[in-house]
């Protein structure tokens, strides 16, 4: 399984939708599957988030699917091994495209996830959980919320001019099994109030991935979560 966590192209620059069609191409020639979620630059595209998202779906490999909430995709990739449900990866858009062009009417230019958005995976996992007590929950998005900047703090991370004082973990001796680099501020973080955060806690969610940050590629446990 391979998961791609945001700006999966440029959209500005493929208003012909080949870049697209290109990647898809080229993932699903690895014959497995892959998870993809929108970024903030994907739904810039004059081709319309409608039919980028068409193209996801009708990928032979790709896992994508469309759901009519905030946003596109807002999706679930669960993990069986043994015939026993290990793992559920919730894939979800963050949002935040603010060039967006040709969207339907839930796509949305503000940063975060919508209440929808919220309250579906909420009443998933509570499915899920039903049959399945045990199993491990994941989130994978594009733009970071504010609790990334608290997780990094323990190694000096003060969210300004990180990329003229970069951070690497591995020279911390005290790191345990944190590891990785940070070069650059936080762009745009969400979720200040840290609703989305705490609901991550109370629904048990062991492990976060993002995109976003061209320059930071860490891998930190803060408040019982791996964030990365």
């Amino acid at each position: 399984l391979i998961l791609l966590t945001g700006d999966l192209i440029y959209g500005e620059f493929d208003d012909n939708g080949e870049n697209l069609l290109d990647l898809i191409d080229f993932m699903d020639s690895f014959r497995i599957p892959w998870a993809p979620v929108f970024g903030n630059h994907d739904n810039e595209s004059k081709m319309g988030v409608d039919w980028q998202c068409e193209q996801l779906e009708n990928s032979k490999y790709c896992l994508f699917e469309q759901r009519t909430l905030t946003g596109n995709g807002n999706y679930t990739v669960g993990i069986v091994q043994n015939d026993a449900l290990e793992r559920v990866f919730f894939m979800m858009d963050s949002n935040g495209c603010a060039g967006m062009k040709n969207a339907n009417n839930h796509s949305r230019t503000e940063v975060g996830f919508g209440n929808d958005q919220i309250e579906w995976y909420k009443a998933t996992v509570d499915t899920i959980k039903t049959d399945n007590p045990d199993v491990k929950l994941s989130f994978a998005y594009h733009i970071q919320n504010y609790a990334f900047a608290d997780a990094f703090k323990k190694y000096g991370f003060t969210n300004s001019d990180t990329l003229n004082n970069p951070i690497n973990i591995d020279n911390f001796a005290d790191r345990g099994e944190d590891f990785g680099y940070i070069g650059r501020d936080l762009k745009t973080p969400w979720d200040s109030n840290y609703a989305v955060w705490n609901s991550f806690k109370e629904i048990g969610v062991d492990s976060v991935f993002v995109g976003h940050e061209h320059c930071n590629s860490a891998s930190v446990v803060y408040d019982g979560i791996r964030v990365q």
